[in-house]
């Protein structure tokens, strides 16, 4: 799981605009830096390291409060705003922060999405995971739990007929391919 969010941010960064290009560039070099830290300690992270847990809880909570931040000063730090990398990390960020602080984002997400300024897969998978947090059926199949065989489960998902429908229009594999994915 974590070897596919890290293909996922790399191909999302792959399309690094210049430093000079963009009109925030202290602001996405924050951005950029605490999603460098994000992976780092997340590829050291496993069920079996406790003491890890604690410091990726300590580091998610400080980088939620530096984005709380740069949202209340200078808005949702899209693209436009900072490039693809940070505006990727800046999801990632509120990705992999509290339930109401992806509820608190998702509406500039959202907006950043229609307006082309973030991808919409990122914005659906962001969706999928606050729906899981309420408890609700996900959209777009991209959030998987562990099971007690240790394997990765689908957290259930609504209308699952059209599954791969809702998948193709934001840009994602159908879910076969990700369900393979998420088992190696």
């Amino acid at each position: 799981m974590i070897f596919r969010r890290f293909l996922i941010l790399v191909s999302f960064f792959a399309c690094a605009s210049p430093a000079w290009a963009v009109p925030e560039p202290e602001i996405a070099g924050q951005l950029e830096a605490m999603a460098a830290e994000d992976q780092a300690l997340r590829a050291r992270w496993t069920r079996d390291a406790p003491e890890i847990r604690a410091e990726v809880h300590r580091l998610d909570a400080a980088h939620e409060a530096a984005l709380l931040d740069i949202i209340r000063r200078k808005g949702w730090p899209d693209i436009a705003m900072v490039g693809k990398p940070a505006a990727q990390a800046a999801w990632l960020v509120a990705q992999h922060g509290t339930p109401e602080f992806l509820k608190l984002c998702l509406p500039y997400m959202k907006a950043a999405a229609d307006r082309g300024q973030m991808p919409q897969w990122a914005f659906a998978l962001s969706v999928d995971r606050d729906l899981m947090y309420d408890g609700k059926p996900q959209r777009y199949g991209s959030q998987f739990q562990t099971g007690k065989d240790g394997k990765p489960h689908m957290y259930p998902v609504e209308d699952e007929a059209h599954l791969d429908e809702r998948r193709a229009q934001v840009g994602l594999e159908p879910i076969a391919e990700y369900q393979a994915l998420m088992s190696k």
